[in-house]
């Protein structure tokens, strides 16, 4: 729900609420845009967005209390950027995502490993939701997106890499039963885990740490 002690101006616009108590808005001017960029510290330069603010539009998902969380830049209806905190993939606001996407009917022409969607056979699907025994075709790249818990792929398969670096993991549940390319877990909190190959998994890559060097 809009908060009723938000500040809204000419250059930052309601635009709808999502799931969780958050809400999305447009940031309409280049300082608007700007600004948020700097709470998220994406590194985005005042410039880029004064050269981009007549063809691009940007948005914002916000927490209920008025934080930001995820920004967007949006080019022609198709989405060209999603990024969280210090330009993390946000993951783990995928439902907002995709009710973000899905009411506003944009198309995603990139960071589509940051919106928490799939396109496969011409169709989205959510991370968080997919069919039993899903296969992706391609890789899945879920790295530095402040997951603490993965997403359930437990039955499912990978054929590319599935790479789950540099995220805050407690433990490889949900991961999926068969990764046809690399498994790729560098740069995590993995208490004892980072060292030793599950064996549960089917990899027909590599098992790839930053604790030793990749084996088979």
């Amino acid at each position: 729900m809009k908060p009723e002690n938000e500040n809204y101006s000419n250059n930052i616009k309601w635009v709808m609420d999502l799931p969780g108590g958050m809400y999305a808005v447009r940031l309409t001017g280049k300082t608007a845009a700007w600004r948020e960029s700097q709470k998220l510290n994406l590194r985005i330069s005042h410039l880029d967005i004064l050269d981009s603010i007549d063809t691009d539009e940007y948005y914002s998902i916000r927490s209920e209390n008025g934080h930001a969380c995820v920004m967007f830049r949006v080019h022609y209806n198709a989405i060209y950027m999603c990024r969280g905190m210090n330009r993390m993939r946000p993951i783990k606001y995928t439902n907002q995502i995709v009710t973000f996407i899905v009411e506003s009917g944009f198309d995603i022409a990139a960071d589509m490993a940051c919106t928490g969607l799939i396109r496969q056979n011409d169709r989205y699907y959510n991370i968080y939701d997919l069919p039993q025994n899903f296969v992706v075709h391609g890789n899945m790249d879920l790295s530095y997106a402040g997951l603490r818990y993965l997403p359930n792929m437990k039955g499912m398969t990978i054929r590319g890499d599935y790479d789950i670096s540099g995220n805050c993991l407690v433990g490889f549940s949900g991961v999926p039963s068969v990764v046809g390319g690399d498994f790729i877990i560098r740069h995590n909190h993995f208490p004892n885990l980072a060292t030793k190959r599950p064996q549960y998994i089917k990899i027909g890559g590599k098992f790839i740490t930053d604790l030793n060097s990749p084996v088979r």
